[in-house]
């Protein structure tokens, strides 16, 4: 391994950042690329191209504030590529990435105006990328199976490499669709464009405790307009956010009735957790104006362009413990009719007719895919909106002249509104699951025009559109009340039970009394008593129930949730209550300062916010949430949720059955680990990884090395103590060890090999095995995780 310094801003020559990335790409190995603190302030900019990075290293730059990589407005800045099969492995850290631009030709599209990553494994840490563009080609002629129009990727198009972002800000990047002559309708025709901050082909994206915001995907002009395909994020892929914001994303279809998909997310295999998708918005494009040719019939203008999904549009997606909230779905406007021209001939001087305003479904939430899956669990879905596109207007009519003779030949009628369907969700043909839920304050509003567009399900709505293909979706203990402009529901459900409905005259499945079901009617509809949207604790902004509310231990859990969205224990009093958040006998939420809580003998929430706190729950069962400091919390007696959060945190859950609970793998990693001081499996104890726990759990037993990295890397070299040989750990696997004196138990991401700033070590020392275990080599997962 090999260490160079760049020591000055150029672009070529000695100390140069070209010339550091050549020298490590002619050696083998994982070298390391740093930055002289005399550059401290200052911008490299490219002259002469990308940076094309062909071996493993690392880049570890003097802070995203402090030192930035321009692309010059003319170029990509990283090209990640060894051109083989080989898994290269990338670390780009404390780096600013802007203004990076590609532009497609005749012969390749457009993908990744700051970063193009091949195969490659990369990963970006405390890194900011911004004002970076994909640019479509603009061609003679549209190729369907080379359609270079297209752009992937305003920042990073990742292919089929392993992409995780951690701590890093993506902002204010476009991609956008070129123009292609459309020789055969006579007609230009705009390229689509997806992901104005990332596009993921078919690799893995993971990300963590970062920002993805102000990203826009537009479709190409176009008298046939361009769609736009997730604003922040286009996934093709696997996709995981994880304690992350997405907001103020746009994806906007270009005129010509381009189509607008997924404001903030779009694509199909997405997990969201913990994460908060705000305020992003999918506009469709407004229809093309009719077009006159001599001896036909007058055309009308087009349809709108569709626009599904204002925060998400997905397939096979899974939503928990976050807040999808202000997201937008417009329909585009339809377009005008043709002019009408004086003639003869009374279809030339007739105004053609508007086009009907293109449709918005699913202002929060957009799920389609024959047979895809879906999950919401503890979950709000708050203050989202459609709105479909207006009717466009009709064309003036001409003369109509008959034996010298003139007459007016009338103008075109105006279009037809827009539909708005689902406010907060609109669901085709997809498998929906909602459970521990609230929806509310969502609307769904109709386009203006000849006959104003009709709309349904402000809260929640299901369609069917091939005949046979029923799909309902399945709610159990949601709230979906409160919703505005007509009913809550509309569509077929299947109620779980313990459901509260506002107004549900249009939906079937879901009946007053029936399956502890509360359904209210347009003539009495059911008022839920919920608190605006606002901090109640936790990652994300909730509705807190109100004295009085009807959802009060009127749930259930059968789902065993062991918190709410908040993390305060899901359960208090006689029963769950209805809903995402459970309300506590007391909740203490503290500030940016160092807060010390101690709570009473009831079931509470404690939250520390972001300084270096102590919280103790005392008697009952307690939620404790630290935040970002160096927090101690100690859960005394009671069957406590302990969740340390960012920083080297202090745990001991005292008497009871614990959890201890980590929300993303970089809450304790090897730089600030956190020390769990009383784990005991035989008292119930357990360790929570989310999304998922980890898949196998070993135990190395005794390890040596002259530090704990270098054990961590002997544990994960052989993680079976009892297994002759060497037993690698492999991806999203676990290994319990000893070293010295003290116990670690570490979790590997999706990368194989110890990485020290993406897998979880957690100090726990002391910790009692269950009967057996001390010298196993594979210990059963759910005995130790829940």
């Amino acid at each position: 391994m090999a260490v160079f310094t760049v020591t000055n801003l150029l672009d070529n020559g000695k100390g140069s950042l070209r010339q550091a990335i050549a020298r490590a790409n002619s050696l083998e190995g994982t070298d390391i690329i740093k930055f002289s603190r005399n550059l401290k302030g200052s911008t490299i900019t490219l002259t002469s191209g990308e940076l094309s990075i062909t071996d493993s290293v690392t880049l570890k730059g003097l802070g995203a504030e402090w030192l930035k990589i321009s692309g010059n407005d003319s170029s990509r800045i990283f090209n990640i590529d060894d051109g083989s099969d080989q898994i290269l492995e990338v670390l780009i850290s404390d780096l600013t990435l802007t203004e990076g631009r590609t532009t497609g030709s005749e012969d390749f599209a457009a993908r990744g105006g700051a970063i193009f990553n091949a195969n490659e494994t990369l990963t970006l840490i405390n890194t900011s990328i911004t004002g970076s563009t994909a640019q479509g080609a603009s061609v003679d002629f549209y190729d369907y199976y080379n359609d270079t129009t297209w752009s992937g990727g305003g920042a990073i198009y990742n292919s089929s490499g392993n992409l995780t972002i951690i701590n890093s800000v993506i902002s204010g990047n476009t991609a956008k669709g070129g123009t292609s002559y459309q020789q055969y309708q006579y007609l230009y025709a705009g390229g689509s464009a997806s992901g104005g901050g990332i596009f993921n082909a078919t690799g893995n994206l993971s990300v963590t405790n970062s920002i993805i915001s102000g990203n826009t995907a537009i479709g190409g002009d176009g008298e046939l307009g361009g769609s736009g395909h997730g604003g922040g994020i286009s996934n093709r892929g696997s996709l995981t956010v994880t304690n992350s914001i997405i907001s103020d994303n746009t994806a906007e279809g270009s005129y010509g009735d381009g189509s607008a998909w997924g404001g903030g997310i779009e694509g199909s295999n997405i997990t969201v957790n913990n994460s908060t998708i705000s305020n992003n918005t999918a506009i469709g494009g407004r229809g093309r104006q009719g077009i006159r040719y001599r001896s036909i019939e007058p055309y009308a203008g087009s349809i709108g362009g569709y626009a599904s999904g204002g925060g998400i549009l997905g397939a096979n997606l899974i939503v928990n413990n976050s807040t999808i909230t202000g997201n937008t779905a417009i329909g585009g406007e339809g377009g005008r009719g043709a002019y009408g021209y004086n003639s003869s001939y009374l279809a030339l001087a007739e105004g053609g007719d508007g086009g009907t305003g293109g449709q918005a479904r699913g202002g929060g939430i957009g799920i389609m895919g024959i047979s895809s899956i879906a999950t919401i669990s503890n979950s709000t879905i708050s203050g989202n909106t459609v709105i479909g596109g207006n009717g466009g207007t009709g064309g003036s009519g001409a003369l109509f002249y008959i034996d010298d003779n003139s007459y007016d030949a009338g103008d075109g009628t105006d279009g037809e509104g827009g539909s708005g369907t689902g406010g907060g969700i609109w669901a085709i043909y997809a498998h929906l699951t909602i459970t521990n839920s609230t929806i509310t304050q969502n609307s769904a509003q109709g386009g203006m025009g000849s006959s104003n567009g009709q709309t349904a399900g402000a809260g929640v709505i299901t369609e069917t559109q091939l005949s046979g293909n029923s799909t309902p979706i399945t709610l159990t203990s949601t709230i979906i009340a409160g919703n505005t402009d007509n009913q809550d529901v509309a569509g077929t459900f299947t109620s779980g039970g313990y459901n509260l409905i506002g107004n549900g005259e249009d939906s079937t499945g879901l009946i007053d009394g029936v399956n502890h079901d509360q359904v209210g009617t347009t003539a009495n509809p059911i008022d839920p008593l919920l608190s605006p949207l606002q901090d109640n604790g936790g990652p994300t902004l909730t509705h807190a129930l109100l004295p009085g509310s009807p959802a009060i231990d009127a749930g259930n859990n059968d789902s065993n949730l062991i918190s709410d969205q908040r993390g305060a224990p899901r359960v208090v009093g006689d029963a769950a209550d209805i809903g995402a958040l459970e309300v506590a006998d007391q909740t203490l939420l503290g500030n940016e300062s160092s807060n010390s809580f101690t709570g009473g003998a009831g079931n509470d929430f404690l939250e520390g916010g972001d300084g270096n706190d102590t919280l103790n729950g005392s008697k009952g069962n307690d939620g404790l949430r630290g935040g970002a400091g160096s927090d101690r919390l100690m859960g005394s007696d009671g069957n406590d949720l302990l969740i340390g959060g960012l920083e080297r945190d202090i745990l001991a859950g005292g008497e009871g059955a614990d959890v201890f609970r980590f929300e993303s793998l970089a809450d304790s990693s090897l730089l600030s680990p956190d020390r769990i001081r009383d784990f005991n499996q035989t008292e119930g104890d357990r360790f929570q990884l989310l999304p998922t726990n980890p898949s196998t759990l070993w135990n190395a037993g005794d390890v040596t090395g002259d530090n704990l990295r270098v054990a961590l890397e002997a544990a994960y070299a052989d993680s079976n103590q009892s297994a002759g040989g060497s037993q690698p750990l492999g991806l999203n696997e676990a290994v319990l060890f000893n070293f010295g004196s003290r116990s670690y138990l570490s979790i590997n991401n999706t990368i194989s090999g110890f990485n020290p700033e993406q897998d979880l070590v957690v100090e726990v020392s002391g910790i009692v095995l269950a009967s057996g275990d001390e010298n196993a080599g594979v210990l059963s997962v759910s005995d130790y995780f829940v």
